[in-house]
């Protein structure tokens, strides 16, 4: 109320404004199977750091992805006032390449009505692969007809999910064969179909009268091997 009780003017001295903000959540998928991880690769771990700048130099915060109650990865930022921040994987999670994309996350002060406003991405991985080359041998004998080393079928099994299980086509006349984009991890590799013309000695016939062989052998599936694994002493 204005009257002419008052003759200096009225001051308020606690009149503040509220400064926008907005908080970034990053969201983690693998890029073919989203919430599902593949072998024994791992979403869980992967950073990101959140910068000012396009050309990711003046950083911010880096926050780490981790496994939620409802089954999918995430990891949120704190609060920054409102404005525009570039994000970007710094480290790809266990078994998988690393997101090359830079994401832009931008809100205009101007538009924004409340105080706190919420940004997300997600940003997907491509599972590590690897094949194993496999080529048969058969050993010795006093016997000068040819031998076939065609039929045998490899399997590879993953140790961590033995459900999990991958084959190879059957091997060609001269015993060579391919299992194909395995995912990362570490495998149990053993030959689940001998050819007719061989065995190892070890083998039993079930009821089926199916031939199997004992051999197995233990791979590892990881970021280390760029050119695909080649066996070339599995004789029969």
């Amino acid at each position: 109320e204005v009257d002419d009780s008052v003759s200096e003017p009225y001051r308020y001295e606690d009149i503040t404004d509220v400064a926008k903000k907005m908080q970034i959540t990053v969201y983690k998928e693998d890029l073919e199977t989203g919430t599902t991880t593949q072998g024994d690769a791992h979403l869980e771990g992967a950073e990101y750091t959140i910068y000012k700048d396009k050309d990711c130099k003046d950083a911010i915060e880096t926050i780490t992805i981790q496994k939620n109650e409802d089954g999918t990865y995430s990891a949120t930022s704190g609060w920054y006032l409102s404005g525009t921040y570039y994000v970007k994987e710094t480290k790809a999670p266990e078994g998988y390449l690393i997101d090359e994309k830079v994401y832009t996350v931008s809100q205009d002060p101007a538009a924004q009505t409340e105080e706190y406003s919420y940004h997300s991405v997600t940003s997907k991985d491509e599972v590590i692969r690897n094949s194993i080359e496999i080529v048969k041998n058969l050993e010795e004998t006093d016997s000068t007809e040819k031998q076939s080393l065609a039929g045998a079928v490899f399997s590879a099994t993953l140790n961590s999910d033995t459900s999990k299980v991958y084959y190879s086509e059957p091997t060609d006349e001269s015993g060579y064969c391919v299992i194909e984009d395995l995912p990362y991890g570490t495998y149990t590799l053993r030959e689940s179909t001998v050819p007719d013309t061989a065995y190892n000695g070890e083998f039993y016939i079930d009821g089926s009268n199916e031939r199997k062989t004992t051999f197995e052998q233990f791979i590892e599936v990881d970021d280390s091997v760029s050119e695909p694994y080649r066996y070339e002493d599995i004789t029969d």
